[in-house]
């Protein structure tokens, strides 16, 4: 799911308390409640290495 769309939906769950989902794997649509969903938006941190070579 992208970061617009997992955005829209907590949107949803805080102001409805749920939301519809299509889950692929079931072929189905899932009610989700907001005491099913934790939500954290993370910050990916890039790490380089450097190797000196002689």
């Amino acid at each position: 799911m992208d970061e617009k769309k997992a955005m829209e939906m907590k949107a949803n769950l805080e102001f409805k308390g749920e939301v519809e989902f299509n889950a692929c794997t079931l072929v189905k649509n899932v009610t989700i409640t907001n005491k099913m969903v934790k939500s954290k938006k993370e910050k990916k941190r890039i790490t380089r290495f450097y190797a000196i070579s002689y």
